[in-house]
């Protein structure tokens, strides 16, 4: 007796065997079950019917066959075929073995179609993923193509609107390429690249001295075709069109020729120039020595006059007391402009000492210098004056002229501060090293200040204070000499100070 043949009927038909039916059991193997009826094999199955293999058999009228699952049948037989019913039975479950190699291959089958199925899904997709790249590739590609063929024709327009010959040559001397402004020069529109050799260029270009080589910048004369000779500044240039091909070289002339000739011309220019300006300055220093000349003996032959107008208005005041008020005012206004005209004369020859003397510089304390000076120009003042110099300045000049400079600057400033009850003068210098006087006293319209230097230019009248003019032009003339510059700042009734510079030899 075999558990592939199970009866839920006791007693079981032969070959059968009795038992109680599980679901474990029908499960496990193809078997063959006689059940008193279909409905209780199927309540025990359930949702598992379709795993179940062999055949369930009932009692009927007599022989038929259903399929309730994949692998599961129904037979209805006889009540007089239960003898034989395991004979039947093992030729059902022979034949769901059968059946079941069969599933099982077509499963397989099944599987295998199921695979190749996905795999050309899989392949399908990355041929379409692939195809798709490689046509974004290709339209990158064209668009990459079009780009590149309008920036080659701009480059190529922008190479052919240069106003320069450019050409470029290979290893063995073939022209590479040529721009039109070099085509035009050779008159050869047509030009077939890359046959033209340079050489055939050459008879364009008539050197003089050797041709220039890479890198090197150079001038050559060129004939060109209508006899005219142009000079050009050459420069050779390694050009790598490739990365395995030598390099060409890159040839660019500019034609320099209107240069040349600017340049000749005010070289021509200029020395004329220079001819122009060494006679002018020899002209012009015979005229200062002319003119100094004149000044001085000018100077010198008003003085006997003039000494002889003092003298004689002196004696005639002296020995003419009886003479009416009014003549004794016109006297005295003769003598006073006399003494003027003294002191001018004696400015005048100042000036022309200070053009005629010689600059010997030497270091010396500029300081001590302006004590010394101030020293011998209060002596005769009355009023308090306050020098309040900073010491230790340090100067490398003409202690002669400087002597002179700091006389008119102290002098004026005393003079100037002459309705202060206290006078108080200032010396020192800025942090930019430039020196300055100041003082307290009337002060000046600062609109006017360039006139200060301006020889018989005067901001205040005779009457307020006395002077010449020319002590600050004297004053100018010696900073000039020595290579510095002078300046004024005031404002009326606030004082002045006066900047002036010396630089060092």
């Amino acid at each position: 007796m075999s558990d592939r043949f199970l009866s839920a009927v006791d007693p079981p038909p032969p070959g059968f065997m009795a038992v109680t039916l599980t679901r474990r059991q029908l499960l496990a193997a193809p078997v063959a079950v006689f059940a008193p009826s279909l409905d209780e094999v199927q309540v025990l199955l359930g949702d598992f019917i379709d795993r179940a293999q062999g055949v369930v058999f009932t009692l009927g009228d007599g022989f038929r066959r259903y399929r309730i699952g994949a692998l599961l049948w129904h037979m209805t037989v006889p009540s007089a075929a239960l003898a034989d019913l395991q004979v039947i039975a093992g030729a059902v479950l022979d034949a769901v073995d059968v059946g079941m190699v069969e599933r099982e291959r077509n499963i397989e089958l099944f599987r295998m179609v199921e695979r190749v199925r996905n795999d050309l899904d899989v392949t399908r997709a990355d041929y379409n993923r692939v195809t798709g790249k490689l046509q974004m590739q290709l339209k990158d590609l064209q668009q990459a193509q079009v780009t590149m063929a309008e920036n080659e024709a701009r480059l190529r327009q922008v190479f052919d609107l240069l106003p320069v010959l450019v050409y470029a040559t290979d290893a063995q001397g073939r022209v590479l390429l040529i721009n039109q402004a070099l085509r035009a020069l050779l008159g050869d529109g047509g030009l077939a690249l890359p046959e033209r050799k340079e050489t055939a260029l050459a008879r364009f270009f008539s050197t003089t001295g050797q041709n220039p080589g890479p890198l090197a910048l150079s001038e050559m004369s060129v004939t060109h075709l209508d006899g005219s000779l142009h000079t050009y500044q050459v420069v050779r240039l390694p050009l790598h069109l490739a990365k395995e091909a030598e390099p060409a070289l890159l040839t660019v002339a500019v034609d320099i020729s209107a240069r040349k000739d600017y340049e000749a011309h005010i070289l021509r220019l200029n020395e004329q120039l220079e001819a122009r300006v060494e006679q002018r300055t020899i002209e012009l220093e015979m005229l200062n020595r002319e003119l100094e000349a004149f000044s001085y003996s000018v100077s010198h032959d008003l003085r006997a006059p003039l000494r002889a107008i003092m003298s004689f208005s002196q004696i005639l005041a002296g020995e003419a007391p009886g003479l009416a008020q009014d003549h004794q005012d016109l006297l005295r206004r003769v003598i006073a402009a006399s003494q003027r005209m003294n002191q001018l004369i004696d400015d005048l020859l100042t000036l022309a000492r200070v053009n005629r003397a010689g600059l010997e510089r030497q270091v010396f304390d500029l300081s001590v210098l302006a004590q010394e000076v101030f020293a011998s120009l209060q002596h005769d003042d009355l009023r308090q004056i306050v020098l309040d110099c900073l010491p230790g300045m340090m100067v490398q000049a003409d202690p002669r002229l400087i002597r002179v400079v700091l006389e008119n600057l102290l002098g004026n400033a005393i003079k100037f501060t002459r309705r202060q009850a206290v006078a108080r003068i200032r010396f020192g210098q800025t942090d930019d090293g430039s020196y300055v006087l100041s003082d307290n006293g009337a002060g000046f319209d600062p609109q006017y200040a360039d006139r200060l230097f301006t020889p018989f230019q005067r901001l205040h009248s005779e009457r307020e204070f006395e002077g010449t003019g020319i002590g600050l032009a004297t004053v100018k003339r010696v900073i000039t000499r020595h290579g510095g510059r002078i300046w004024a700042e005031s404002q009326p009734g606030q004082g002045a100070s006066f900047h002036f510079t010396l630089p060092a030899d």
